[in-house]
């Protein structure tokens, strides 16, 4: 696990050329303190920082570099990441080259991959990573993340055809000729969404590879292709007991693959069905006594699942670890948290994750976690959702504005997690959007109806124009056609699966991850995404998946006998936050001072009069707006530290 940057600046623009590859990988120092290592030989510039998880010697150093007879460069390769199926690749390349050498490091094949299969050698990969390869040679240039979208990768054209890459935004924002000028429609997309779903950034300079995707630089320009994705098709399994095994087995040998490390690991158990999954696999497999478990927990009953990972826990015999998440602790984690992020972020379990992997760095170097289940096995309560919203899309408009908009503003207010008058708000919200576009809504933060009274009056006004409406949604609409065309007959289900995998779980839930553990120098795994276990999943009938209020049932079915049966009886609970009730209370402070209307308005970026009616409305109790206002809260703060606090982003 590491960073990567670098850049190919084949005019020559870039200023100092060393000093600056060298500012884009010391922005990177979080993720690899290890080691450092680049490669320079104009016009490539290549960096890296290393995280030491396989082969800890000094053999383990990237950039990994091929030289020719003549002992100039030929292929250099360097990754952030692990590949699992290295040793099952070594036989090929021995036969091909009888006198290759290649280290003890999972990816110090890469050279001799390229040099073997060129960039097809994307297509024999297993693992979770995101690499470049320097043809020196041919002046080309590959980049390429994992088809899982575990390991995030970004990139930046730059003037006179060149190309600038990095594992996070924060490093290309070191290269001087990458501008950090907001993008209206990623600032649409990050108030809709929570996040910037897609090739998109909230950076108008700066995109990123979505997952299973690759980019071919040359010297006459850019080709984008695909060498990977999570697959859905005909279902090939029925019977319940056999998907059952089948989803045990392949469970347990994607776990098995895992444990790849020269290093201490384990697990990220919330108690929850999938983190249960993964550490009842692993307790199958060593001794349950060496597996340590983390789990966080809160003081509000609704949110805390952490009696539920201690029954796991000592269920299974394993070492566990517990930290509990106060208000207190939210408000100390803010400043590093925020300077670690580059884009706003409004997913607030980024808050627990960013505690639970520093206080799992304490003891282990990599974890495991149950990222997936949900996306492969249906397990958001927003598949009902979906179900009910299309009979209710029936009723004609005026019939549905009269009769449920009422009977919602009868339930009464309560902060708890997802309480029954949050959830019936949220799905009226995006009751009259198309089909496809309900999910984003139902989970993000701000209406896209809310945009033009939530952005500053300057920015309001060019909306139509710089970012229409169908422009916030547009790359649903692609994956949409994109997954009808490869599937014509898939079913709805399915398509809602894929949607999720290539956007919340990609760009928010994976994202998230990455973001809080490498800010600890963590290394976090997701076995559930393991390609075979995928492929199983995407094999399995929907009708077998959820049925009636039961959801992710094979999961279930093959964690019977082997867990407590409360936790299989357990209903899916997200690793939430108690924020309604914190900006009510002991949060409250905080908040009136970052919203401040003569600082929002000074920002130049939200309009004081949304945030104070928002505050003033959450604070009275009247409605619950701590989605937003979440939102708003991220939106300064990194305003505040990308732009300076009183200055508008360009």
């Amino acid at each position: 696990m590491c960073g990567i940057a670098g850049f190919v600046d084949p005019a020559g623009r870039t200023p100092d050329p060393q000093r600056v590859l060298h500012a884009m990988r010391q922005a990177l120092r979080h993720r690899g303190p290890d080691d450092a290592g680049d490669f320079i030989d104009a016009p490539a510039f290549l960096g890296h920082r290393r995280l030491s998880i396989v082969d800890l010697s000094p053999a383990g150093r990237q950039p990994f570099v091929l030289t020719d007879p003549a002992g100039a460069p030929d292929v250099v390769a360097l990754a952030n990441g692990e590949l699992y199926n290295h040793y099952a690749l070594r036989p090929a390349l021995r036969a091909a080259f009888p006198d290759a050498t290649p280290g003890a490091s999972d990816c110090a094949i890469l050279p001799w991959l390229w040099r073997l299969h060129g960039p097809r050698l994307l297509e024999r990969l297993v693992g979770m990573y995101a690499l470049a390869v320097w043809d020196a040679r041919r002046h080309t240039l590959l980049l390429a993340r994992d088809p899982g979208g575990e390991k995030p990768l970004y990139y930046a054209p730059l003037p006179g055809g060149g190309l600038a890459f990095a594992s996070e935004p924060k490093a290309l924002l070191a290269h001087p000729l990458v501008s950090r000028a907001v993008d209206p429609v990623g600032l649409r997309r990050y108030l809709t969404f929570d996040y910037v779903p897609g090739r998109a950034t909230v950076y108008a300079a700066i995109r990123k590879l979505e997952p299973g995707a690759h980019l071919l630089w040359t010297p006459r320009g850019l080709t984008h292709g695909r060498h990977g994705e999570i697959p859905f098709g005909p279902p090939v399994l029925h019977d319940r007991r056999e998907i059952a095994d089948a989803v045990w087995r392949a469970l347990g040998d994607a776990v098995e693959a895992r444990l790849m490390a020269d290093v201490p690991l384990g697990v990220f158990l919330s108690g929850g069905l999938d983190s249960t999954a993964v550490t009842a696999a692993l307790t199958a497999r060593r001794d349950p006594a060496t597996v340590q478990t983390f789990s966080i927990g809160f003081d509000d009953a609704s949110f805390d699942e952490s009696a539920h990972a201690r029954a796991v826990a000592a269920h299974l015999g394993t070492t566990h670890h517990e930290q509990r998440l106060s208000p207190e602790t939210l408000l100390a984690l803010v400043p590093e948290l925020i300077a670690g992020l580059d884009e706003p972020f409004a997913d607030a379990s980024i808050v627990p994750t960013w505690l639970l992997s520093r206080f799992a760095r304490q003891h282990v170097t990599v974890a495991l976690g149950g990222d997936g289940g949900d996306e492969l096995f249906q397990g958001y309560p927003t598949y009902a959702a979906d179900a009910m919203a299309r009979l209710a899309a029936r009723l004609p408009r005026p019939v549905r504005r009269r009769l449920l908009e009422p009977l919602a503003r009868l339930i009464p207010h309560r902060a708890a997690y997802m309480s029954l008058d949050f959830k019936a708000r949220r799905f009226l919200s995006a009751l009259e959007l198309p089909a496809d576009h309900r999910h984003p809504v139902w989970i993000g933060g701000v209406h896209p109806d809310e945009h033009a009274a939530a952005l500053s009056p300057a920015l309001a006004a060019g909306l139509r124009t710089a970012a229409p409406d169908d422009a916030v949604f547009a790359d649903i609409d692609a994956l949409v056609a994109r997954f009808q065309s490869a599937q014509p007959s898939g079913s709805r289900e399915d398509l809602i699966s894929w949607l999720y995998l290539q956007t919340y779980l990609a760009d928010d839930v994976l994202m998230k991850v990455d973001r809080a553990s490498m800010a600890h120098a963590l290394e976090v795994r997701a076995p559930l995404l393991d390609p075979a276990l995928a492929r199983l999943a995407g094999h399995i009938p929907s009708s077998c998946k959820r049925v009636g209020a039961v959801t992710k049932r094979p999961l279930r079915d093959a964690l019977a006998g082997r867990v407590p049966p409360s936790i299989l009886r357990r209903p899916k609970q997200g690793f939430g936050v108690p924020m309604a009730a914190w900006l009510r209370g002991p949060l409250s402070g905080w908040m009136r001072d970052v919203l401040d209307p003569v600082r929002v308005a000074r920002g130049g970026l939200l309009d004081p009069a949304w945030t104070t009616r928002l505050m003033d409305e959450h604070l009275a109790g009247r409605v619950t707006h701590h989605k937003a206002l979440w939102s708003a809260l991220v939106l300064e703060l990194w305003r505040a530290g990308n732009h300076g606090p009183d200055r508008t982003p360009p």
